[in-house]
């Protein structure tokens, strides 16, 4: 695809496809790095995925494969400066009702996914001498969602795996955060409303909007900021959940809480 990068820099991304994980791809392009996307097999490639300098197809949830697609990385590539976990499975089924196959599916691609990703691609991190990781979380795993209960358990997972990689990978000079997102443009109209109007900024986010916060954390400008878990939400974990007063009413009404 593109020509080596003028900076000298290379960024991993991992996931599923779809408009976050090409979002970012864009992004780090548009800084001027190489990226490598590696994202599973089937279905056709958006055209966004020009903007790779590879596309590599693999099982994101398979350590062997990851690192198969690390193999892949030619002499000629620069430093990896960056992995990007964009992991995203989802499965709608209430606790009672959901299998256990569809738990392990679904906790295996989000939160084992990215563990073994990180693993695959630790060794090329750790040549670059300074290097970051971001995960791509959710305010369901910090909130939790009763529509997607196995979703929010897996993405709150990454939370304390963010905390936990942060301490250890600290010596080799990789840095490693979250970004816990909300919904993007592109969820029916009937839920991007009603979700619209539970935000403050009351509107969903776009992909590059999300993709910016990425940027920034696995960027020289983040070089002090590791183990936290950044919410790209539009405000919707700043305020308790049905306490929004109606408009032109401030005041009006108590808090919910002491």
């Amino acid at each position: 695809m593109g020509e080596q990068a003028a900076d000298g820099s290379a960024v991993v991304v991992v996931g599923h496809s779809n408009t976050l994980l090409w979002g970012c791809v864009q992004a780090f392009a548009d800084d001027g790095a190489d990226v490598l996307a590696v994202v599973p097999d089937g279905g056709g490639l958006p055209a966004e995925a020009g903007a790779a300098r590879e596309v590599v197809r693999a099982d994101v949830a398979d350590e062997a494969q990851l690192r198969a697609a690390a193999a892949r990385l030619p002499a000629g590539w620069p430093p990896v400066r960056a992995l990007v976990n964009c992991h995203s499975d989802v499965d709608t089924a209430r606790i009672e009702s959901a299998s256990s196959a569809a738990w392990v599916r679904v906790l295996t691609g989000n939160l084992v996914g990215p563990l073994v990703s990180t693993l695959a691609f630790l060794p090329l991190l750790k040549q670059a001498g300074s290097a970051a990781v971001v995960h791509i979380g959710s305010i369901d795993g910090q909130l939790g969602n009763a529509a997607v209960p196995s979703y929010s358990v897996s993405k709150g997972g990454l939370i304390p795996l963010t905390h936990m990689m942060a301490d250890e990978f600290a010596p080799y000079g990789i840095r490693v955060n979250c970004v816990a997102r909300a919904a993007l443009a592109g969820v029916p109209a009937s839920l991007e409303a009603q979700l619209a109007a539970a935000t403050p900024l009351r509107r969903v986010a776009e992909p590059a909007e999300v993709a910016a916060a990425v940027r920034f954390l696995a960027s020289a400008e983040a070089s002090y900021i590791t183990g936290t878990v950044l919410p790209v939400d539009g405000g919707r974990t700043a305020i308790t959940p049905g306490t929004r007063l109606p408009t032109g009413n401030a005041g009006s009404q108590r808090p919910s809480g002491p």
